[in-house]
């Protein structure tokens, strides 16, 4: 079960990668962090990833030895956003309600960052962390004298889990 009052696990993606999750994961939906967005957020639900399972397969389940929250994703997902991606782009990211993170990102159907995680003591500069490189991947730019990251820029940090992006963000019809 994919907890989410305390940690967000999602994809992110421009319209057409979104549309694309969407017409294949009836549960799916597509949120908006910030009005005028270029790319929206598709929560990882327990009823999305059920979806995902019946449509691809399980497959294996991936562990990270490099820390990080549990990647909760498995072989056939990492397929499934590869083939979402093409002539396009997607990532996924998880952010633990400690600070721990993990994220993997795809382009025009190829891994350009496998699932990749710190925990939440490690120090590196938050412009190396995994979410904020997957967001750099998708085009994600924090402009000259903006106060943030990638994460803020995308909205991320205005929400603390799943159920918050579901209940506050911008229901976005694709």
């Amino acid at each position: 079960m994919i907890e989410q009052r305390d940690a967000i696990r999602a994809f992110v993606g421009p319209a057409q990668a979104v549309a694309r999750i969407m017409a294949v994961v009836p549960d799916a939906r597509a949120f908006a962090l910030l009005p005028g967005a270029a790319l929206f957020v598709v929560p990882l639900t327990d009823d999305v990833h059920a979806g995902m399972h019946a449509t691809n397969g399980t497959g294996e389940w991936i562990d990270l030895e490099s820390g990080g929250p549990p990647v909760l994703l498995t072989t056939s997902d990492l397929a499934f956003a590869a083939r979402i991606s093409v002539r396009s782009a997607m990532a996924f990211v998880a952010v633990g309600a400690a600070g721990d993170q993990m994220a993997a990102a795809w382009i025009d159907g190829v891994a350009i960052l496998s699932p990749v995680g710190f925990g939440a003591g490690d120090m590196r500069p938050r412009s190396l962390s995994p979410v904020n490189v997957a967001l750099r991947h998708l085009g994600v730019k924090v402009a000259a004298g903006e106060m943030g990251d990638e994460r803020a820029m995308l909205g991320l940090d205005r929400y603390g889990s799943n159920d918050d992006v579901i209940r506050r963000a911008a229901i976005t019809r694709l």
